[in-house]
């Protein structure tokens, strides 16, 4: 198995933010990823896939396993059932879902990173979610050294929220089943959605939305921060994007304390002159 020791940590995140980890692990069965994760402790590691959703901290003293190794599986049945490995871009699953003339995720193009870490953060766009095509999901259980499979329903799906943001599960594959349409219309419409998703694409190294939407009012957490007049504010090498005010640019090598504040007053501000708590969607590596 390759491993790396001390690898920059700024470049494994789309962010280009954090310092230095102790080891990272490439495995590349699922055999391999099962018995590393079981030697290790799940609690003591750090999974990354395309580490677009992700901020580390200047020190992380826990190993890191790289997803990118791993098989990289997608399976299209006659049906529009569809099993796809963790570590595939989702973007690729749905350019080749369109290809075969299965829609549905084409309301999600744009978005970044890994089957994985969509079905984690239950990625969503253009008003549809992952979970309205997901089927089940094949997870690792390192407290029980086995691989088992989870229905749906048991995946506590809500809005950018899963059961595997409150376990130690490991999610290695997803079924997802599609609805059949016409493949020049779903590619129009993925063409469609990435131009509205980069009408408003920003300069330089983000990690996309840093805030969640609120579950209450009418207002996006952009809209909020934007109302706060929050855009442009900076804090060392980072800052509120001009284009779009949920998103932090990296303009000139920033570091964690950089996010850490920066994040403490776009969350004090809105507080202060909207009345609304801003909850993170990016996820932080300490």
């Amino acid at each position: 198995m390759k491993k790396t020791e001390k690898p920059r940590l700024n470049e494994l995140c789309s962010i280009r933010i954090g310092g230095l980890a102790p080891v990272i692990y490439y495995p590349e069965t699922n055999g391999e990823f099962c018995a590393l994760v079981s030697s290790l402790s799940k609690k003591d590691i750090v999974l990354i896939g395309g580490g677009t959703n992700l901020v580390f901290a200047d020190e992380v003293w826990r190993p890191l396993v790289s997803l990118r190794e791993m098989p990289a599986v997608i399976d299209i049945s006659m049906d529009g059932v569809v099993h796809v490995s963790a570590g595939i871009a989702l973007a690729k699953l749905i350019n080749e879902a369109a290809q075969a003339g299965w829609g549905g995720l084409e309301a999600l193009a744009g978005i970044p990173g890994t089957v994985g870490g969509a079905v984690c953060m239950n990625a969503g766009a253009n008003g549809a979610c992952l979970a309205d095509y997901l089927e089940r999901v094949e997870v690792f259980v390192p407290e029980q050294a086995k691989i088992m499979v989870f229905e749906k329903k048991d995946l506590a799906l809500g809005y950018r929220t899963s059961v595997f943001q409150h376990n130690n599960f490991v999610v290695l594959s997803a079924q997802l089943r599609l609805k059949q349409d016409n493949p020049a219309k779903i590619k129009a419409a993925i063409t469609e959605n990435i131009s509205k998703r980069f009408s408003c694409k920003v300069k330089y190294p983000n990690c996309g939305s840093v805030f969640k939407n609120p579950s209450t009012g009418d207002k996006t957490a952009g809209m909020l921060l934007e109302e706060a007049g929050l855009k442009g504010t900076y804090s060392g090498g980072l800052c509120v994007s001009e284009v779009h005010a949920n998103y932090f640019e990296n303009f000139a090598g920033a570091v964690y304390s950089d996010f850490t504040e920066l994040c403490k007053i776009c969350y004090n501000k809105v507080k202060d002159l909207c009345g609304v708590e801003l909850e993170l969607e990016v996820k932080v590596i300490k």
